[in-house]
């Protein structure tokens, strides 16, 4: 198995959320692995004009989740200004199971034109290209406190 780069100068390392659940307008890890990239579907609105704070009003105003949405603007723009080719991101479902982790190698792209609950499970409305390493047995892989 290929292990994440050693180097870590200027290198940030991302953990992205994937749903096993086809209902959650997100893609599964299957699905990310398959497109070759990271898709999310958070909110409606493009970050990439606005302010950390403007994204969190127009995560809130446009959220797909209620009641996150100013978590989620804050989410969408942080991978919209601050995720960089080269980043490191792991790719974990709900129960803490990392499926892959991999490297970035596009910024930053919103999806155009209309979409819909299905069109959403396939390929989200936000994402970054990545070449993606498949991890065996990641089930419980890590944990984190009380706080996450």
């Amino acid at each position: 198995m290929k292990h994440p780069p050693s180097s870590t100068v200027g290198r940030k390392y991302w953990l992205a959320k994937a749903w096993t659940h086809p209902n959650q307008l997100c893609p599964s890890p299957e699905v990310h692995l398959a497109n070759g990239d990271y898709s999310f579907s958070p909110a409606d609105f493009d970050p990439r004009p606005l302010t950390l704070e403007g994204s969190r009003k127009a995560g809130k105003a446009t959220t797909l989740f209620r009641p996150y949405g100013a978590l989620f603007g804050a989410q969408v723009w942080r991978m919209a200004h601050e995720a960089k080719v080269g980043d490191v991101i792991f790719l974990e479902s709900e129960n803490r199971h990392l499926h892959a982790w991999g490297t970035i190698t596009s910024t930053y792209e919103r999806r155009e034109g209309k979409y819909t609950r299905a069109s959403l499970i396939k390929n989200g409305l936000h994402k970054v290209n990545v070449t993606w390493h498949r991890i065996a047995k990641g089930k419980d892989a890590f944990r984190i406190g009380k706080g996450d």
